[in-house]
């Protein structure tokens, strides 16, 4: 069979005939189709009808993405009942029934970010890339292992002071409230300095550290790009949709890491074990003038500084910054006979704690929703604001 294919093989024929293969595997690629229908019909298409059958499909079994909208109310019922605690919402324009919003975040993400990550969120917002765009907004952290750790996500339909204010609110209650010792920052997005000053205005100070973030990302990775970037495959799904992929994406995440960390031998977590072991194989040179077995000068050629290990503090204060020696506490500590690095660095990069307090409750799976019955007695449909911003 040449590639423009048999005309009897309409883009409707084709879709009744992968319909049960689209139902278990949604995103099953073009190529994976043809592939199917070699095999069982020796019968080779164009991309394109490829592609359409397979959309054509995913309509007949799900329904259109202007239906999509009516199971929101059935997948936050079952998100919410397998995962209990979590803060899960969504909004809708009671005069028409249209769908606003969606807030996810899950309770066992949370509990993990306050026992074992650093006190600070990075906020963000991409394009979605469906029929009816929209925009994507993430909180997200890092863990002990310096690993992205999203917190929560929200679908809204477009970036503005509205919907960033929405989306902080509900973040705050995700986080029990108790907001005042973390550092929020982000790229100074539409109408997100106007939220934080209403919403927090406790944290005054760190909007000053909001302004540092431009050259910060010169030196590290930036958090919310990251996440965008590790779901940028799914970003033209449906809305429901793509909720519920990227719960899976963090449920199969949480997962390997738990399972990762069972190869591990040290008290550390490997980011820290790497670090102490570039800081201590360096090749610079240090004076240690001792004034106690825990307390000493170091000194260089063009510095002195003071460290005290009881305490761990070195007056260049990286140590106190990052949780981790500095390389002038690493050479004091280098000439004791005993080197007990997991003493002198921070609790959050001990194996203990990011084993049994950051990955050790798992998200729970959810039935699919084609296996589901919608069980409100109202629907949700697409508000004219999506398709005015699609426009």
């Amino acid at each position: 069979m040449n590639r423009k294919g048999n005309k009897q093989a309409t883009t409707e024929w084709v879709a009744n005939a992968i319909k049960d293969l689209v139902k278990w595997n949604p995103s099953i690629t073009p190529k994976a189709v043809q592939n199917e229908l070699e095999r069982e019909y020796n019968l080779s298409l164009p991309y394109m009808k490829l592609w359409r059958s397979r959309e054509k499909a995913r309509d007949l079994i799900f329904g259109t993405v202007e239906d999509d909208f009516r199971w929101v109310p059935t997948l936050t019922k079952e998100l919410v009942s397998k995962n209990p605690g979590s803060h899960i919402c969504y909004e809708y324009d009671q005069a028409d029934m249209s769908f606003k919003r969606y807030f996810v975040s899950f309770k066992v993400v949370i509990d993990g970010f306050f026992a074992g990550c650093r006190p600070f969120i990075g906020l963000d917002a991409c394009h979605l890339k469906g029929k009816y765009l929209g925009m994507l907004m993430s909180a997200i952290t890092l863990d002990g292992n310096n690993d992205l750790y999203p917190l929560a996500f929200a679908i809204v339909e477009s970036e503005s002071k509205s919907s960033w204010y929405w989306f902080i609110e509900q973040l705050i209650k995700a986080l029990y409230g108790d907001v005042n010792e973390i550092c929020f920052i982000s790229d100074m997005e539409k109408g997100i300095e106007e939220t934080i000053k209403m919403l927090l205005p406790m944290v005054e100070h760190r909007v000053c550290i909001r302004h540092l973030w431009k050259n910060l990302k010169k030196n590290f990775n930036n958090l919310s790009e990251s996440f965008n970037s590790w779901i940028s495959d799914v970003r033209d799904k449906p809305v429901v949709e793509l909720i519920d992929t990227v719960r899976a994406m963090l449920m199969v995440q949480r997962t390997r890491r738990s399972n990762m960390t069972n190869d591990w031998v040290s008290n550390l977590v490997p980011v820290a074990e790497d670090y102490i072991r570039k800081i201590t194989t360096t090749e610079e040179q240090f004076i240690i003038r001792p004034s106690s077995n825990t307390v000493a000068e170091v000194v260089n050629r063009n510095e002195r500084q003071e460290v005290d290990l009881n305490q761990m503090e070195c007056t260049c204060r990286v140590w106190q910054m990052i949780g981790l020696p500095c390389r002038h506490a690493a050479a004091f500590i280098c000439t004791k006979e005993y080197q007990d690095w997991p003493r002198y660095v921070h609790d959050l990069f001990h194996v203990h704690r990011y084993c049994y307090k950051i990955i050790n409750d798992f998200l729970f799976s959810c039935a699919y929703l084609s296996f589901l019955y919608i069980t409100y007695s109202y629907y949700i449909f697409l508000d004219i604001v999506w398709l005015m911003e699609a426009q």
